[in-house]
């Protein structure tokens, strides 16, 4: 007779093993459900700071040459914003724009300023004690750094300093 009390129990403590795994789940999914809903605005209202923060349409900067030499001011950063000249020019920058160098917002004082070579063909910053400090120069596909006198001659050799970029974006990064 013992061993058929015993056999009785077993079922019982199956049964108990079943209950006590099912809490368990419900527990689980409880738990998942309670972080996805509240980390689920917490992640959306981020995404949507970003968005806010980083415009999607970089300023166009567009030289004597026309659109046939593409250059653009784009906006990065998202604590210390800044924007940065890029020269795109197909297939010689690809995968990616080359960043000439950091230009202002609309509002003084401009650390740097984009001018254009009278033809078009050379894209430069100029900063504000008039030495070059970056330039591109899309006939030669070259990427100029920190060479004044290398840039300055070649801006002359190219029909000498054209028009200076004059519309940058402000500080939300529109233009």
């Amino acid at each position: 007779m013992a061993r058929f009390t015993s056999d009785i129990q077993k079922p019982e403590n199956s049964e108990r093993e079943d209950v006590s795994k099912h809490q368990k789940l419900v527990v689980r999914i409880l738990v998942i459900l309670s972080v996805c809903i509240i980390l689920g605005p917490l992640l959306l209202f981020c995404c949507y700071s970003w968005w806010q923060f980083h415009p999607h349409n970089p300023t166009p900067v567009v030289g004597p040459a026309g659109p046939r030499y593409k250059a653009f001011i784009e906006q990065r950063g998202f604590g210390d914003i800044g924007f940065y000249l890029c020269v795109s020019d197909w297939p010689h920058t690809f995968p990616a724009p080359i960043t000439l160098g950091s230009v202002p917002f609309s509002e003084p004082p401009y650390d740097g300023i984009a001018f254009w070579s009278m033809d078009g063909t050379v894209l430069a910053i100029r900063k504000k004690d008039n030495t070059y400090h970056e330039a591109y120069d899309y006939q030669t596909h070259e990427l100029i750094r920190y060479r004044t006198e290398r840039i300055e001659e070649l801006m002359a050799s190219r029909g000498g300093l054209g028009p200076k970029h004059e519309r940058y974006p402000d500080a939300k990064g529109d233009p």
